[in-house]
């Protein structure tokens, strides 16, 4: 399965910027012997990794986009987060995620849980679903690298910026 040249574009921006900070960078790397991740950042210190997100919604989907997201979001955090000292997801800067809080604090709320576990079954099947109810308490989101194309910058939301995003419904 190739990449697109808009995600291509986006990795190679994110990996620009990861190599200024001093970190040694790989694009589409295999990281556990099944996924491969976008963009690996080693600094000898700590392990990044970078997941692109498009926005890109299936037509099948297009009804429940927000929800897709939501879930695609989620289940790209258990894949990768358990991997690295830090993980992001990077989009275009003009695409306002909304991120799921579960994501960035554990939880004692079963029924949150388990809300997101079925959302993510909907989308993604019962393999994926499972995965969130046995992960979903450790793998944690580091924070979104908003990624200007036109400029070629990024720009990383972490802490307070990252939790504002948690509360987008309109």
């Amino acid at each position: 399965m190739g990449v697109s040249r808009f995600h291509a574009r986006l990795q190679y921006i994110v990996a620009s910027y990861l190599k200024e900070k001093g970190y040694s960078v790989d694009v589409e790397r295999c990281v556990d012997g099944i996924h491969h991740a976008d963009v690996y950042a080693d600094n000898g210190k700590e392990t990044v990794i970078v997941e692109v997100e498009t926005g890109y919604v299936p037509p099948i989907f297009i009804e429940r986009a927000e929800e897709y997201l939501w879930a695609r979001t989620i289940v790209k955090t258990i894949k990768y987060a358990c991997l690295a000292s830090e993980f992001y997801i990077a989009t275009p800067s003009y695409v306002k995620m909304a991120v799921p809080s579960i994501l960035l604090e554990s939880t004692d709320s079963y029924d949150e849980v388990l809300n997101a576990s079925r959302l993510v079954g909907l989308y993604f099947g019962e393999r994926w679903a499972e995965e969130t109810l046995k992960r979903v308490h450790e793998c944690r989101l580091t924070g979104l690298m908003l990624v200007n194309i036109s400029r070629r910058g990024v720009k990383v939301l972490k802490g307070r910026e990252l939790e504002a995003l948690t509360t987008f419904n309109v």
